[in-house]
């Protein structure tokens, strides 16, 4: 049953990427086959067709994202499965949120450009929040079992939407949790 758990979370634990699909698209033109492909082909040379399937997914991602929040705290999924969950996805999206945020960068330079730089921005922080509600659930669905304290845990809800604190705070509290399960194993086969 876990396996099926993640389904709801793929979409957005894609999202960056179907992100720099588009803005490669769009931006490296007809010269290319596959920007050829993608825009003549399957979208009859309309890039706004494009971009436009693109905040549909977009859409779709932050449905199921929510759909998995809130399954995964009215049905107690395990913390430790969605602090996993949680963290290797956010490490999963390092590579493309660095490519973002230096195209982001570089789009800020000229007036034309700017708004995309501004979109991709929204866009990112749009996946911040789904993978960020994963690690919620964790922390929730922990402090709820009694494994940890939900205030002396608020700090790594807080951070789940804070750029790159994110990575280090499902990191740490994968661990936490990790470590939890493995003592606390060790003193009931003591007993």
């Amino acid at each position: 049953m876990k396996n099926k758990k993640i389904l709801l979370a793929i979409p957005s634990i894609i999202l960056p990427y179907v992100l720099l699909l588009v803005l490669f698209t769009i931006f490296s033109g007809s010269g290319n086959p596959i920007s050829r492909f993608i825009i003549e082909d399957i979208f009859a040379g309309n890039g706004l067709l494009l971009f436009l399937a693109f905040c549909i997914f977009t859409f779709i991602s932050f449905v199921l994202n929510i759909i998995f929040f809130v399954l995964s705290i009215t049905k107690k999924w395990d913390e430790l499965y969605l602090a996993k969950v949680a963290m290797i996805t956010k490490l999963i999206q390092i590579p493309s949120y660095i490519v973002i945020f230096v195209l982001g960068v570089l789009l800020t330079i000229t007036i034309f450009t700017f708004v995309f730089s501004i979109l991709m921005f929204f866009f990112d922080y749009l996946t911040l929040i789904m993978t960020g509600l994963i690690n919620s659930a964790a922390v929730i669905n922990a402090s709820r079992k009694k494994a940890v304290s939900f205030g002396k845990n608020i700090w790594i809800i807080i951070l789940q939407f804070v750029f790159c604190a994110d990575v280090v705070a499902s990191i740490i509290f994968y661990i936490k949790i990790k470590n939890i399960r493995r003592y606390s194993k060790n003193d009931i086969s003591k007993q």
